[in-house]
């Protein structure tokens, strides 16, 4: 059973981060990287999207009004906006790549 927690975390962190990836081994002994479908990938990596979208939000939020209580120098604010736009940026990115391929 010691096993059991991190193949559970293991598949958490693959979920998160929208594969559904597997590593299995065959009857010879090599393993072989199965990965998900067109349809059921696209659905993975969008909720993935939607997460760090709503992290960035209520991260950056957090750190906007901890920082003006808090009275931190305006360099934190900043780097939270710079780490804000390199999410939103990614998000962007991944939604595009997403409707190309379900364009083509």
């Amino acid at each position: 059973m010691i096993g059991a927690p991190r193949d559970a975390a293991a598949d958490l962190l693959w979920a998160l981060a929208g594969c559904d990836a597997r590593f299995r081994l065959l009857g010879s002994g090599a393993g072989v990287l199965m990965a998900a479908s067109g349809p059921e990938r696209d659905a993975r990596q969008m909720r993935l999207v939607g997460i760090v979208l709503v992290v960035t939000i209520c991260g950056w939020l957090l750190v906007q009004l901890l920082g003006r209580e808090y009275g931190w120098p305006a360099r934190w604010a900043f780097l939270a906006d710079l780490a804000a736009m390199g999410a939103f940026v990614w998000s962007l990115i991944v939604t595009w790549r997403i409707w190309r391929r379900r364009k083509a």
